[in-house]
C-alpha cells in the first residue's frame, strides 16, 4: 500500500467510527460508556535532554487528582510548604514513578511567605495539529498552564517549561471506555519494533510503547518548546502558553553553518591539497581560490575531490592519465565527474568546457547530515533529513528527460535502454559505467536520491542565499534545490521536507507528486464518513453505517487566478480544453453520466498526448544538436512541461502518476480520536455522486482540541484528488 500521499484508513480506526456512528440507535452499555464518558485529560511532561526516561516534573494527567489539588489533608494546597534539609519543597511536586524511573523534583529556592492558598498549576487547554508539510502545513503543539499562586509555584513552572529549545511531550487522553470496539490500531499503520528502537534508542520497553501509540483514545506530541508567554490576570493568577514544535519540524530551521568540531573530526586526515596526483585531474578541476575555503561548499568539493583521488589511487591510477568519465560511489552516495558531451574514449583528453562534476542528491542530503543537521544532536535523538532509494521514490515516466542536463543530469543505470540522458545524437557520459549503479529509473518507479547534481549549481545557489543572509537556513537551500529540480523534470519531481505520518520523529526529502504503484492504489479504498442517519438506498453508499459522527462537516472551491481559464469553469466543449495540468482530469469527471462527452475527453486526451510525445522528441534532438543553445534548452523545457501534463496516452494511467489536486478542500470535526494520518482517503456520502464515483478526500491534516470543559475534538482537512483505485 501507498504509506504516504494515498493511504487506506486503518481498518480497526474504521470498525471504531463505524460503531461511534452507531451509538445514537445503540443503547448497550459500551455505547452508553462512549457517550456519557467521554471527559479528556491533557498531561504535560518536560525533559532533561533527549531522553525521554528522564522526566523532570509532569503537570496534568492523574496529578491532578492527587492529594495537593484538594483543600485538607496535609499535603492540601491549604497546608503549608515542607522544609526539607533547609530546602522548601512543594506539596505538588511529588516523589513518583515514571515509565518505571523514581523521579524527585526539589524546590531549592526560596518562596516567599503567602497566604494565597491555591491550587498548585494545571492545564486548561491544550492543541495538537499534524499536518502535511507539503501543504506547509507543520506539526506544532500548543499548552496553556494556568499558576493560580504565582508566588509559589510561577518560578519552577518558569524554570522547566519557560524554556525554549526543552524537549517535552504532550497528551490527550480519553478514558477507555471512549473506544466502543476495544481495539488498537493495527500493526500496519504503527511503526515496527526496529523502527522504534531506532527512534527511541533509550527505550527499554518497546512492546509498551506500540502500546502507547496504538491507543485510539490517545493521542501524543514530542517536540521542543519554541516560545510562550506569560500573562497576569486581573485576580493575580498567572496564564502561561508555550507553543511546541514537532521533533522533525525544528530540522528545517538550522543555520547552514559547519558544525566546527564534526569538520576538524572529518578533515583531520586529509591534506591541504587532496589531489596533487595526478597532476592532469588537479589542473582539470582545482581551484585555487577555494581550495583552503571549510565553508559549506568548501568542505562539500574537498569532500568529492578527496573520494575521486582515494579512488584513483585505490585503482593504481595514480601515475596514470585519469579516465575521462568517472561514475563510484554506493547505496544513495554517488559521485560523477568528467566530459559531459560529447564523450570520448581517450581517457587522458579533458575539455574544461564540458567537464563537470556532480553528485547525487542523496549524496547531498547524506553530507548535510554529517556536517548540519549533527549540532541539535543535544536536543535531537536522530537528528537527520532522510532521502534514499528505500523510502522516497517518483512516478516512473518513460521518456522523461532533464530539460537542463548542465546542472540537473538523470542518468540510467550503466548507458543502455534509456530516454533520461539522450538527446537526439548526443549522449551525456555515454562511456561511463559502473555495474552498482541503480540508475534513476528501475521498471516501475524513479529515484530521486539518484538525480545527479552539479557542483557549479550549487555553488551558485549557495552564493546566492549568502548574499542575503550568510547564516541561512538549510531549508531554503532545500527549497531552492527542489524549484531547480521541479522545473528541469517538468514538474514531474516536487521534493519537499515532510515528517512520515507513521514516525514524527523523521524528516524526509520526498517528492509530494508521487503516491505509490499504480498497483497499490487500485487496492486503496476510501473510507466513507459516516455522516448521515439516511438508510441506505441503491447506488448510494451502501456500505456506509447508518448514523453520524460528524459535528460539522464544510467544503469549500476556490479557484487559483491561473486556473481561471480551465474549461468545466467556462463550460467549454472538451475539444478546446485547457493545458492547465489539472484541466483535462476534472473535464473529465464533469462528463461523468454522458458516455459521449466521457469518450470525447478520452479521445482528445490520447491526441494531446501524442502531439505533445512528438514535439517533445523534436526537441531533444534540437537541444543535442546544441548543447549552448538557450532558446533550443526553453523549447525543451516547455516541451517537457506540456508532455508530462498528458503523460500518457490512457487518462487513468495519467492520473495515477500526476494525482492532480483539484481546487476543492473539506474539513470536518468529530470526537477525538488517534488514527487518522495526513494521506488517508475518505469520501463524503452527503456530496453529488460525480465526486463519489470520481474523486476522493486526501487528509492533509489533523487538529486535536482540548477545551476548558475537557472535551476533545478532531478536526479534519481534506484536498481533493481523483479516485485512483
Amino acid at each position: 500500500m501507498s504509506e504516504i500521499f494515498y493511504s487506506e484508513l486503518d481498518p480497526n480506526l474504521k470498525l471504531e467510527l463505524n460503531e461511534r456512528a452507531l451509538a445514537s440507535r445503540n443503547k448497550d452499555v459500551k455505547h452508553l460508556d462512549y457517550m456519557l464518558g467521554k471527559v479528556a485529560n491533557a498531561q504535560y511532561t518536560a525533559y532533561e535532554g533527549t531522553d525521554t526516561t528522564t522526566p523532570i516534573l509532569t503537570l496534568g494527567g492523574a496529578t491532578v487528582r492527587g492529594e495537593s489539588y484538594q483543600p485538607g489533608g496535609d499535603k492540601g494546597f491549604l497546608s503549608p510548604i515542607t522544609i526539607t534539609n533547609s530546602a522548601k519543597e512543594l506539596n505538588w511536586i511529588v516523589t513518583g514513578t515514571i515509565n518505571n524511573k523514581t523521579v524527585t523534583t526539589m524546590f531549592d529556592v526560596a518562596v516567599p511567605h503567602t497566604t494565597n492558598n491555591r491550587i498548585p498549576p494545571y492545564i486548561s487547554s491544550a492543541n495538537i495539529a499534524v499536518g502535511d508539510h507539503s501543504m506547509g502545513l507543520l506539526n506544532t503543539a500548543t499548552v496553556v498552564i494556568e499558576v493560580p499562586n504565582p508566588d509559589r509555584d510561577l518560578d519552577i513552572i518558569e524554570r522547566i517549561f519557560m524554556r525554549p529549545g526543552r524537549y517535552v511531550k504532550l497528551e490527550i487522553e480519553y478514558p477507555p471506555s471512549a473506544v466502543i470496539t476495544e481495539l488498537f490500531l493495527s500493526s500496519s499503520t504503527i511503526p515496527n519494533a526496529e523502527k522504534l528502537k531506532e527512534l527511541y534508542p533509550t527505550i527499554v520497553d518497546i512492546t509498551a510503547k506500540q502500546t502507547e501509540i496504538s491507543k485510539m483514545n490517545h493521542v501524543a506530541f514530542e517536540g521542543l518548546i519554541t516560545s510562550f508567554s506569560l500573562t497576569y490576570q486581573t485576580d493575580y493568577t498567572a496564564q502561561i502558553q508555550v507553543d511546541m514544535r514537532g521533533t522533525s519540524n525544528v530540522l528545517p530551521d538550522i543555520t547552514a553553518v559547519m558544525n566546527a568540531k564534526t569538520v576538524d573530526e572529518n578533515t583531520t586526515k586529509k591534506t591541504e591539497n587532496p589531489i596533487a596526483d595526478p597532476a592532469e585531474y588537479k589542473a582539470s578541476i582545482d581551484d585555487p581560490e577555494n581550495k583552503n575555503e571549510l565553508d559549506f561548499y568548501g568542505l562539500l568539493e574537498l569532500e568529492v575531490k578527496t573520494q575521486i583521488a582515494e579512488h584513483l589511487k585505490t585503482k593504481g591510477t595514480v601515475n596514470a592519465r585519469v579516465p575521462v568519465d568517472l561514475l563510484i560511489g554506493s547505496a544513495d552516495s554517488w559521485i560523477l565527474s568528467g566530459n559531459a558531451y560529447p564523450s570520448t574514449v581517450d581517457a587522458g583528453l579533458f575539455n574544461t568546457k564540458t567537464f563537470n562534476r556532480y553528485i547525487t542528491l542523496g549524496y547531498l542530503i547524506k553530507f548535510i547530515n554529517t556536517y548540519v543537521t549533527i549540532k541539535l544532536k543535544s536536543v535531537l535523538t536522530n537528528p537527520s533529513i532522510i532521502c534514499s532509494n528505500e523510502i522516497c521514490y517518483s512516478s516512473r515516466y518513460p521518456n522523461i528527460v532533464s530539460s537542463d542536463p548542465l546542472n540537473v543530469l538523470l542518468m540510467p543505470r550503466d548507458n543502455n535502454k534509456q530516454t533520461t540522458e539522450k538527446y537526439g545524437t548526443t549522449v551525456f557520459y555515454q562511456f561511463t559505467k559502473n555495474e552498482q549503479f541503480p540508475g534513476f529509473l528501475s521498471t516501475d518507479r524513479a529515484y530521486p536520491a539518484m538525480i545527479f547534481l552539479n557542483l557549479k549549481m550549487i555553488a551558485a545557489m549557495l552564493t546566492d542565499l549568502s548574499k542575503s543572509n550568510t547564516s541561512f537556513k538549510i531549508s531554503d537551500f532545500l527549497q531552492q534545490l527542489s524549484a531547480k529540480i521541479k522545473k528541469c523534470t517538468g514538474n514531474a519531481i516536487s521534493l519537499s521536507l515532510i515528517t512520515h505520518p507513521k514516525d514524527q520523529k523523521l524528516l524526509l526529502f520526498y517528492d509530494e507528486t508521487y503516491l505509490g504503484q499504480p498497483e497499490e492504489l487500485d487496492k486503496v479504498k476510501a473510507y466513507p464518513i459516516p455522516m448521515s442517519a439516511k438508510v441506505p438506498i441503491s447506488g448510494f453508499a451502501e456500505t456506509s453505517p447508518i448514523g453520524s459522527i460528524v459535528h460539522d462537516f464544510k467544503l469549500t472551491a476556490k479557484l487559483p487566478d491561473s486556473a481561471t481559464t480551465l474549461s468545466y469553469v467556462l463550460n467549454q466543449d472538451p475539444d478546446t480544453v485547457s493545458e492547465n495540468e489539472i484541466a483535462p482530469y476534472v473535464n473529465l469527471m464533469y462528463s461523468f453520466g454522458d458516455p459521449g462527452k466521457e469518450a470525447i475527453a478520452r479521445a482528445k486526451f490520447k491526441t494531446i498526448h501524442t502531439t505533445n510525445l512528438t514535439q517533445l522528441t523534436n526537441a531533444k534532438t534540437t537541444y543535442g544538436n546544441n548543447i549552448i543553445d538557450e532558446i533550443a534548452r526553453t523549447k525543451l523545457e516547455e516541451s517537457l512541461l506540456k508532455h508530462l501534463q498528458f503523460p500518457f496516452d490512457d487518462i487513468k494511467q495519467s492520473e495515477q502518476a500526476i494525482a492532480p489536486i483539484f481546487p476543492w478542500d473539506a474539513s470536518f470535526t468529530i470526537d477525538g480520536i488517534n488514527g487518522f494520518r495526513y494521506g488517508d482517503v475518505v469520501t463524503f456520502d452527503v456530496l453529488p455522486k460525480k465526486y463519489r464515483v470520481n474523486t476522493v478526500f486526501s487528509v492533509i491534516g489533523i487538529n486535536h482540541d482540548l477545551s476548558q470543559d475537557r472535551q476533545w475534538k478532531t478536526e479534519i482537512k481534506c484536498i481533493m484528488r481523483p479516485k485512483l483505485g
